[in-house]
């Protein structure tokens, strides 16, 4: 198209011959390849690549500098392809590889350094790990890739996988063990990790989730009950979930079986007063009240001030009256310290 043009802008003066190239290569940058070498200048090699970093393949080796480079692989990554081997600085890979890490494919072996393996890692979930020589693959950058990506263990080759770097890399990103093979998950790394994060139970392999891990589980953190396969959720489960942290019943509906809490109700309330804060409003009885406040006083400041009647605070008073005496309180400072208790509930 612009062939003809390029053959009456050479046959100009000098100024107006640059002026008319430099038209033409802001139009389409490809057409470089149709200007003689002698006729592309700096400004018109700039403006080729700047229009279309692809003219890259069209600059001679002599005139491409970081600068060029720079714009090329601004204006289209894939000018990386062009740029030569012996002009492939540290920098321009670092730089393409962080925009497109698949593009260490098409970077000399001996140009991959450790900081440029390390900047391939954490783009695209760190695939470009399969593109890398084995023997690039060192302990520190495995270290790394457990740390900073664990997600991309995945593409290690599997004589690489060791059980340090999978138990660092579940620790950090538990979803890791729905992505590994399941012969790498082995007791020893789900022992190890689930003492770490016991959060990992979610998504451990069904047949990995035995009695034992899960009373593992809930020890270090009773919350991990909403990751339990509910096949696998016992009444006893619930009872020592629930006793630790009674707030979970908000959270647990789905799995706590029907009239569970009205049968279990009273061994709730006897091991753990502030399930009284909890339990739903249709379950809590004036009888129940009472059996909580004679069993534990000071659950009086749990309960619902429409619930608070007089019957249940002179209970309360008699109940605390008898824990006081039991240290050898006297009576009388015992009704003090209980005056001063109900000033403050009505402040």
């Amino acid at each position: 198209m612009y062939t003809e043009l390029i053959n009456v802008a050479l046959k100009q003066v000098p100024d107006m011959k640059q002026q008319i190239l430099l038209m033409i290569i802001n139009k389409n940058g490809l057409e470089l390849k149709n200007i003689p070498v002698v006729e592309q200048t700096n400004k018109i090699i700039e403006a080729a690549v700047n229009q279309n970093g692809l003219a890259l393949e069209h600059v001679p080796i002599s005139m491409i500098n970081e600068k060029v480079i720079e714009m090329a692989i601004n204006q289209n990554i894939s000018s990386f392809l062009y740029i030569p081997k012996e002009k492939k600085s540290e920098k321009i890979i670092k730089k393409c590889v962080e925009r497109h890490p698949l593009f260490l494919e098409f970077v000399p072996e001996e140009n991959i350094t450790e900081e440029i393996i390390k900047s391939s890692i954490l783009k695209y979930r760190g695939i470009a790990i399969k593109l890398l020589p084995e023997k690039k693959i060192t302990k520190e950058i495995l270290i790394f890739i457990a740390e900073a990506n664990p997600l991309a263990i995945r593409y290690l080759p599997k004589k690489l996988i060791t059980e340090e770097i999978i138990k660092l890399g579940i620790i950090k990103t538990p979803y890791l063990l729905k992505l590994i093979p399941e012969v790498n998950i082995t007791d020893e790394i789900i022992q190890y990790t689930l003492k770490k994060n016991p959060k990992i139970i979610k998504y451990l392999p069904k047949n990995k989730v035995t009695k034992e891990i899960i009373e593992t589980a809930l020890h270090i953190n009773p919350n991990v009950i909403k990751f339990i396969p509910k096949n696998l959720i016992t009444n006893e489960i619930i009872k020592y979930a629930l006793l630790k942290i009674p707030e979970l019943i908000l959270f647990i509906e789905d799995i706590i079986p029907e009239n569970f809490l009205k049968d279990n109700i009273k061994f709730f309330l006897e091991k753990n007063p502030q399930m009284i804060e909890f339990i739903p409003k249709n379950l809590i009885t004036k009888e129940l009240i009472k059996f909580v406040v004679e069993k534990h006083p000071y659950s009086i400041l749990l309960i619902q001030d429409e619930q608070l009647t007089e019957e249940i605070q002179q209970l309360s008073v008699e109940q605390t009256i008898k824990e006081y005496l039991k240290v050898n309180l006297s009576k009388e400072k015992a009704k003090e310290i209980l005056e001063s208790r109900k000033r403050r509930r009505l402040s």
